[in-house]
């Protein structure tokens, strides 16, 4: 838009780290940018061109030109400056619009996609993760308001590129994540959306590979959609990533090929028992080529009677007939001890399964040789690993991390039949059922890792989170305080998420000292805890404590990162009216509020206080009504409304409200007894 080519640069007043190493040095042209946001009139700097530009959430910005002929910046007219500003904040206004969703203001699909191309062309690592966040909604209305409150959630506790792709679909970028830390992230936001209370939430995952770079915007998408598909068969809360799909065949506890099975199964027709070696050998040297192959090698050393079906060029299976379960172990252990002295620099792992076991078929006991084979990997290169319950624990663990939680529980389940006591396999065949919804029977299991071991860390945790999901909220403080006590707590991987958890009960039974305690044991830890979550909290503790000025500034902070956050904008719009900061404004947040979550009760009687207070009686009276039909039994509102009819000259009204206090407290309500007479 300028007459000659410049360079421009983007600057805002709250800046990370990096940039503010950009601007290192030139404090007195911050000082006169910080000057020109605020003002928001262009100015020559510095042989700079400063165009402050207005963005949504009031935080100015500013676009600084450079590199242009002093002569000619001394030719702009600071009325061509203006109009040259409004032309580019309009412009930039327009791309906005072309690149967001006009209701939940987020990057719409065209901008996905654009991203998703430029993404191909630089080769940059970018994990696309589609989740489908499913509310108890039905009605349209409240269902397009659940789902803007879903994405504002998930725009303030992932703080990356997010991206409404219409119904109840966002899509998410993270630059430079693993497959496995793509997975972690997936089920950590699983976790915290089903605390939110949605009632479903799946999650398809495109992490890129070396093969995959560049392919484009289109395949990327598609591969997350069949993703997200199969995700949606798994159960209620669930995931998949898409090499998954797109691996199967060689995925590393599938059914050996059809080849391979059918040979097995000629081999062991008609046998009453048999053992089954799975190895796979490592390194091989190049100068074996005569043999090339594990077939070739094994050749000369399987004894009469026992077969070799090779899987590939360095693996096969060993069928042992007959015989106790040592026999195919011994034979094994030979063999690979004859192959290792034979090629030094190789080494060998041995998977062994034997059947008959529990339910298990003859077909089975081949993928049960891979479960061995992978539990062998945490002893290291050179593993002899015979299946048992362990190997169950860890395929059941692989399992769960895919996303794939009933495949998960029946390894679990078939573990415990094998160790009725192990607390491992029965913690996580509890986790697994939480992950499925089936939150009673998940109780069961972590009873009995606590009848075994009632100090068991992770069952108190797991305890606890599945108590608070039911509802049990005096059962889950019992179980999160034992855990709170325990000695790996502080150092504990979900230190985190109990603390926050822990302070959130505390607030609902108003113990807001043990929650403060608990908050800023978190605050002191700085080990990058999340902002949001942790700044509501502190605004509500310090509320119920009476430190009103504290709260409020904590409260803000909450608002800024998540700004359609019903319970801060609520408690915040109350906390305005008491602390005489503009009655307006508390009944500008307390109607947003009822707007965006018209089910709670705690909403429509923060805005019936308001009201009260405003003089407004008729929306008062309005307003607590609706919080007694969600609450019937709310002292809080109970009161309001005591208060209100009374004001109205309705005594007898207001009698009936208090002795409904009476009767719930047991007690007179503080000065309900004096207004009463």
């Amino acid at each position: 838009m300028l007459p000659v080519a410049g360079t421009v640069d983007l600057w805002a007043p709250a800046r990370s780290k990096e940039q503010k190493k950009k601007w290192a040095g030139d404090q007195g042209l911050e000082d006169q940018l910080t000057a020109h946001t605020l003002s928001l009139q262009p100015g020559i700097v510095l042989n700079r061109i400063i165009l402050p530009l207005e963005i949504e959430n009031g935080e100015n910005i500013a676009a600084v030109v450079r590199d242009i002929d002093p002569g000619l910046l001394g030719k702009m007219a600071r009325e061509w400056l203006s109009e040259f500003r409004a032309s580019v904040q309009k412009l930039l206004e327009n791309v906005r619009k072309e690149f967001t969703d006009p209701v939940t203001g987020l990057y719409n699909s065209r901008s996905l996609m654009d991203r998703l191309e430029q993404s191909a062309a630089t080769g940059r690592d970018e994990v696309l993760f589609l989740i489908c966040a499913g509310s108890r909604i039905r009605t349209g209305t409240n269902h397009l308001s659940k789902t803007v409150q879903a994405g504002s959630f998930l725009d303030a506790m992932t703080r990356a590129p997010l991206f409404y792709l219409g119904g109840n679909v966002f899509g998410l970028l993270q630059d430079n994540l693993t497959r496995q830390e793509a997975l972690k992230t997936a089920h950590r936001l699983l976790h915290l959306l089903k605390r939110e209370g949605l009632r479903s939430t799946h999650i398809g995952i495109s992490v890129p590979d070396e093969a995959g770079k560049g392919k484009g915007a289109i395949p990327v998408l598609e591969e997350c959609w069949r993703a997200l598909e199969t995700a949606e068969s798994r159960g209620t809360f669930s995931l998949c990533e898409g090499s998954y799909l797109e691996n199967s065949v060689s995925h590393p506890l599938e059914l050996p090929e059809k080849q391979v099975l059918s040979q097995l199964r000629k081999k062991w027709r008609g046998l009453k028992q048999f053992g089954l070696i799975l190895v796979s050998i490592q390194n091989l040297p190049a100068e074996t080529a005569e043999e090339s192959t594990l077939a070739g090698i094994a050749a000369g050393m399987l004894p009469a009677g026992v077969s070799f079906m090779p899987l590939s060029a360095n693996q096969g299976y060993i069928l042992v007939p007959g015989g106790q379960p040592a026999k195919a172990l011994n034979l094994g252990t030979d063999i690979k001890k004859k192959i290792e002295k034979k090629y030094a620099s190789v080494s060998v792992d041995l998977g062994i399964s034997h059947w008959p076991l529990l339910q298990y078929t003859k077909t089975e006991s081949a993928v049960n040789c891979r479960k061995a084979l992978m539990h062998g990997r945490f002893f290291g290169p050179g593993a002899v690993t015979v299946f048992d319950h362990v190997s169950l624990n860890v395929s059941g663990d692989y399992f769960f991390d895919e996303g794939n939680y009933r495949q998960a529980v029946r390894d679990y389940r078939t573990g415990v039949r094998l160790a009725s006591e192990d607390v491992n396999l029965l913690n996580s065949l509890g986790v697994s059922m939480t992950a499925l919804n089936r939150l009673r029977e998940a109780v069961i299991y972590f009873e009995q890792v606590l009848g075994i071991d009632p100090g068991n860390f992770m069952a108190l945790v797991n305890m606890g989170f599945t108590q608070r999901t039911l509802g049990n909220k005096d059962k889950a403080v019992h179980y999160f305080e034992q855990a709170s006590r325990h000695s790996e707590f502080a150092q504990s991987a979900v230190f985190e998420e109990l603390s926050l958890q822990l302070a959130r009960l505390y607030c609902d039974q108003e113990h807001y000292g043990n929650a403060l305690q608990l908050l800023e044991n978190l605050e002191g830890k700085k080990n990058g805890s999340p902002g949001y979550p942790l700044f509501f909290l502190f605004g509500e503790a310090y509320a119920g404590s009476g430190r009103y000025k504290k709260a409020i500034s904590f409260l803000q902070k909450a608002v800024r990162m998540n700004p359609h956050d019903a319970r801060a904008l609520s408690l915040l719009g109350e906390l305005y009216a008491l602390e005489d900061q503009g009655d307006e404004i508390a009944l500008s947040l307390c109607r947003k509020a009822v707007d965006i979550d018209d089910c709670a009760w705690q909403h429509w009687y923060r805005l019936g206080l308001v009201l009260f207070r405003m003089g407004r009686l008729a929306g008062a009276r309005s307003a607590v009504r609706k919080s007694l039909r969600f609450n019937r039994n709310s002292i809080k509102a109970l009161s309001l409304a005591e208060q209100i009819y009374l004001h109205s000259g309705e005594h007898g009204k207001a009698g009936n409200m208090h002795k409904r206090i009476e009767k719930i407290a047991r007690v007179e309500h503080q000065g309900a007894g004096a207004a009463l007479n």
